[in-house]
């Protein structure tokens, strides 16, 4: 881009090229619009939680991550829990960054019905600097998210 340009040139330039990944000429900043699915360890992650709340009576915001830590959960079997919360299946008390209220999350009625396998969520949604833009069109259910990797009844039954 030239060297006066302007902020809707700016806009227009992210616009164009959000999709593929980009340097923002304005703050060299890398700009990318991602595709996040819904992935086995989210979904086994949503049981320990559904599984945790219901077990305690803790209906309420938890500390998610004290339950993985108590449960030995290795970080493989973690990654992205976090972003349950992209579909609606999870809330955070705070995104303040320094809030000790930091990792504390609800479990939501539609994180229920999903675990009990009575309701479908988009497979995959977009995001950009932590925002969804969009959900896909495919549905997909606890079972399916669950794929190869683990099991939906063992899981369930223990």
């Amino acid at each position: 881009m030239k060297t006066s340009t302007t902020l809707g040139e700016v806009k227009q330039f992210l616009r164009e090229n959000l999709n593929d990944g980009c340097i923002c000429p304005a703050c060299k900043q890398n700009v990318k619009m991602y595709k996040r699915k819904l992935s086995a360890t989210m979904a086994y992650c949503m049981i320990i939680f559904v599984k945790h709340c219901r077990k305690n009576n803790e209906f309420g915001f938890v500390n998610f991550n004290k339950i993985l830590n108590d449960l030995n959960i290795t970080p493989a079997q973690r990654a992205d829990w976090q972003k349950l919360a992209y579909f609606k299946l999870i809330t955070p008390e705070s995104t303040t960054k320094g809030d000790p209220k930091n990792g504390f999350y609800k479990v939501n009625e539609s994180g229920f019905y999903f675990v009990e396998n009575d309701m479908q969520v988009p497979e995959s949604c977009n995001v950009y600097n932590g925002k969804v833009y969009g959900y896909s069109m495919d549905r997909t259910n606890i079972k399916i998210a669950l794929t190869n990797k683990f099991n939906f009844d063992e899981l369930m039954n223990n």
